[in-house]
């Protein structure tokens, strides 16, 4: 087979810079996965973080409740 003025080498190094491309698309497709994984992760470990939060300041102000006695703790809220 023979090329004219080059267009074997011209397609075969088409070919070769489709293939590298296709693999950086398909490692950057993979970083971006695990970036939005581990903010997802993030993420829920927040909102546990919070809702354990919420859990706590509700004990506390159903205990402040039936004592009707602000925790020393707390004296910052006495008037």
């Amino acid at each position: 087979m023979t090329c004219r003025s080059g267009s074997c080498i011209e397609s075969w190094l088409q070919e070769k810079l489709e293939k590298q491309r296709a693999i950086y698309v398909e490692k950057m497709k993979n970083a971006v996965a695990v970036a939005h994984r581990a903010a997802e992760e993030m993420r829920a470990a927040t909102e546990a973080r919070k809702a354990e939060e919420i859990v706590r300041a509700n004990d506390i102000a159903s205990r402040i409740r039936a004592t009707g006695q602000v925790p020393r703790k707390f004296l910052c809220l006495h008037a």
